[in-house]
């Protein structure tokens, strides 16, 4: 993969698609996979770029197999818009879609920041437990800046003890002298996930983690950040809140 900034900027505007339980209908499940067919039949990337976003609403395992088929072509900018589609389609096979292709390209992945960063930030949009594993391997074999983000962030936004207890483990693999450039990312995550806030000293949380990790469960929906901090994290992760009135 390549850095391609048009496409993820328009991919910061697709939806999520439905709940799993909800269901897209069978006649649009059907169209759906007859339109990827078509665009991948067809050779035009942009055609499959179009095909692959308008299936994100469309959250079915045929439709999901079809979407991964992208990941796997010589077209770069393919393989960004279905890995991005992925992480918003939230169904199981989504995620073993990201981690077989993680698992294919993870050498290549190590030197391709944009390429590891999109996976990251895909694994994590899904929320799913499953996911942790990707986003704590390997560290820092990358040590881009956006790559250690997209693994806290990603890790923030799995709410469950497990991604607090693998923050804290990478808290402590950054080592003192690399933590001023990550902690207030690692504040963030851990505000976002666990409601509380002890500012940017490490050894306040890690004091906070000792006390409270024993039995520790992560409430269902996060508590509201404080304005500046909910804004860096709608930004990075696209989204848009209804105004009030």
């Amino acid at each position: 993969m390549t850095a391609l900034p048009l496409v993820l900027a328009l991919a910061t505007l697709l939806p999520v698609g439905p709940r799993q339980d909800e269901g897209p209908s069978p006649e649009r499940v059907d169209a759906t996979v007859s339109a990827l067919e078509a665009a991948y039949k067809e050779g035009d990337s942009a055609a499959q770029i179009a095909a692959i976003r308008e299936a994100v609403e469309v959250v079915d395992k045929r439709v999901i197999d079809l979407v991964a088929k992208g990941l796997d072509g010589k077209d770069r900018e393919v393989a960004f818009a279905a890995c991005d589609a992925l992480g918003r389609m939230r169904h199981p096979e989504s995620l073993k879609k990201l981690d077989s292709f993680y698992g294919k390209e993870k050498r290549n992945l190590g030197k391709d920041e944009d390429g590891l960063v999109a996976v990251l930030k895909s694994v994590g949009r899904l929320g799913d437990p499953k996911g942790i594993d990707i986003l704590i391997d390997s560290p820092f074999k990358s040590k881009g800046y956006p790559v250690i983000q997209a693994r806290f962030y990603g890790l923030a936004n799995i709410r469950d003890a497990k991604a607090v207890d693998a923050i804290f483990g990478l808290l402590d693999k950054v080592g003192n002298n690399q933590l001023d450039r990550y902690m207030g990312d690692i504040r963030l995550a851990l505000l976002q996930l666990t409601g509380e806030d002890r500012g940017e000293d490490p050894r306040q949380w890690q004091a906070w983690w000792r006390e409270n990790k024993k039995g520790y469960e992560v409430s269902p929906e996060p508590k509201k950040l404080p304005d500046d901090l909910r804004s860096r994290w709608n930004a990075y992760w696209g989204i848009v809140e209804k105004q009030e009135g």
